[in-house]
């Protein structure tokens, strides 16, 4: 991969001190609650009305963050590794596909969506943004590897970020 050669990468609006973080810190996140995810300094998110969080329920794809590390990763960009536990029984192969079912590769999108929307979050950049949501950013082509099928014997599924960029401003952007 070409690297930026000068990156931007802006400060954080507060320092998350955590590093890990449970399913139930990742529940309360997605359920709207970025103070009881992230912990000190996310105090003004009790304010909002529509706060930015990942999906819930069976849509919510990260069962645990195992590494948040804002200098970390191979460039020293920051890093996150997230992990969810993967069954027979999940709701997905039923329908996907007929005698051969797996993870469909946009439910393995959502996730990886889902790791960049934590890291954003996890560095502040929603605290004063009630109402916004986490998208692609839009025009920007990508590329996403899925490193083999998710299927009914697996038992976990890695999500990795690598930091390539962090930009703050109007509208924050993550490129990874």
């Amino acid at each position: 991969q070409e690297l930026v050669e000068n990156p931007r990468l802006d400060p954080p609006v507060v320092e998350c001190t955590r590093e890990s973080f449970s399913k139930e810190q990742i529940r309360a996140f997605a359920d709207g609650n970025p103070l009881d995810c992230f912990g000190d300094g996310f105090e003004f998110t009790q304010t909002h009305t529509r706060t930015p969080r990942i999906q819930e329920g069976d849509m919510c794809f990260l069962d645990r963050v195992t590494h948040l590390q804002r200098d970390g990763g191979p460039w020293g960009r920051g890093y996150l590794r997230a992990e969810s536990d993967i069954t027979p029984d999940h709701w997905f192969f039923d329908g996907h596909f007929k005698n051969d079912p797996c993870m469909p590769g946009t439910l393995m999108f959502e996730g990886t969506l889902q790791s960049m929307a934590f890291y954003m979050a996890s560095l502040g950049y929603t605290i004063h943004r009630d109402g916004w949501r986490f998208a692609p950013v839009p025009d920007e082509k990508f590329a996403l590897s899925c490193r083999g099928q998710v299927i009914p014997s697996s038992r976990n599924l890695v999500y990795e970020l690598f930091v390539e960029e962090v930009i703050d401003g109007p509208i924050p952007m993550l490129y990874a």
